[in-house]
This record gives structure tokens, C-alpha cells and sequence, in this order.
């Protein structure tokens, strides 16, 4: 609160064209957003937008943070405009930008093109949000009943991102996927992993 009050001083007196106007206008953004004020947090961010014409890290955060104030509102078809202002930088801030292009896409009523977005994402390199992807992916395919693709995605996770936050819940969606399948054997198989791995843990116990 008293950081936001010191920046609007200076909003008030600074003159647009510099730099550090600009760059106010993204920092009360960031407080608004701490504060909850998430559609203040939007209009800061539009102007930081309107001002600031660097096509770098801070304009692709910009339409980063823009587009989550969306989300958070519910206007996905608003945040998925601004996601791809973001992924169009090409700057490091684009794997994020996807990956949330790709659920507000789904959020939108747009399934396939979530599962188009995340398919892509797939064979790229998207840093720490590849094994988001790929859950998500699964997911996607089990909600709508296509449990065959769902379990064909899961099991190449399971395999390729032991260390994901995501693995023993896919192990337990492949748990799921294969009884819906009449795989009983393969069912048991991904439930057995999970109580061998973690016995006291919560997920275990939704195993058993």
C-alpha cells in the first residue's frame, strides 16, 4: 500500500516520455496484482502496454501479467490475445504465454485447439512448463473419454518425467484410465507404484 502510494506521486508529476514512467506503470501493476486488485492491475498493465514499445522481457511480462489479470476475470478470449503478444516476443517469457494460451483456449470452449496447442508444445522446447504440457495433454484426452490417447500420453509422461510434481497424479490418472479400458492387470500395475513408492502417503491411500 505505501509502495503504491509513492508511485502514484510520481505518476502524477513525472512526464510520459520517460522511461521510469513507464516502468512505474508495470511496478503498480505488480502491486495491484499483490494487493488483489486485479482489475486495476489490468488497466496499469495496459498502459504500461500503450507506452512501452521495447520488444523485450519487460513488454512480454507486461502481456503476460495483462493476460493472467484476464484470466482471473474470466475473459479468456481477451487472455488468449494477450498470451500470444507475449509468445509473438519470442523472448523466454513465451513458455509460460503458451502453456497458459493453451488452458484458457480449453477454458473458452476452444478443446481442440488446446489439444492443437499443447500437441505443439510438445516438440518444442518450452523449459519448465514441457511436462505441464504433456499432463495437461492426458488430462485433456481422459476428460473428454478418449482414454486410449490419454493413457498412450500418460505413460510416455510417467516415463519421461519421473521428477514432476505432476508424476504421481498421472500415475493415479493411469490407474483410472486402464480400469475404464478393462486393463484390470495394467490398472493394479500404476496403482502398485504409487504404494511402493510413497506407502504413507495421501496419493497412496486413494491407491489402495
Amino acid at each position: 500500500t505505501e509502495a503504491l502510494g509513492h508511485y502514484n506521486q510520481y505518476l502524477k508529476r513525472a512526464p510520459r516520455s520517460e522511461r521510469e514512467y513507464k516502468m512505474a506503470l508495470y511496478n503498480v501493476g505488480y502491486t495491484h496484482l499483490a494487493l488483489g486488485d486485479v482489475e486495476q492491475a489490468k488497466r496499469s498493465f495496459e498502459g504500461f502496454l500503450w507506452l512501452y514499445k521495447e520488444r523485450d522481457a519487460y513488454r512480454a511480462d507486461g502481456f503476460n501479467r495483462l493476460a493472467d489479470a484476464q484470466y482471473m476475470q474470466r475473459d479468456y478470449t481477451a487472455a488468449i490475445k494477450s498470451y500470444e503478444g507475449a509468445v509473438s516476443l519470442g523472448t523466454a517469457e513465451q513458455d509460460y504465454a503458451k502453456y497458459q494460451r493453451a488452458i484458457s483456449l480449453g477454458l473458452a470452449g476452444k478443446t481442440s485447439a488446446k489439444i492443437g496447442a499443447l500437441k505443439q508444445m510438445q516438440g518444442e522446447n518450452c523449459g519448465d512448463f514441457n511436462d505441464d504440457a504433456a499432463y495437461e495433454l492426458g488430462r485433456t484426452y481422459v476428460s473428454l473419454g478418449r482414454y486410449s490417447d490419454g493413457a498412450t500420453v500418460l505413460e510416455k509422461f510417467v516415463d519421461d518425467y519421473p521428477q514432476s510434481p505432476f508424476h504421481t497424479p498421472a500415475l493415479l490418472d493411469l490407474g483410472l484410465v486402464h480400469f475404464n479400458l478393462g486393463n484390470s492387470d495394467r490398472s493394479l500395475h500404476f496403482y502398485d507404484k504409487i504404494i511402493s513408492a510413497a506407502p504413507q502417503s495421501a496419493a497412496a491411500k486413494d491407491a489402495i
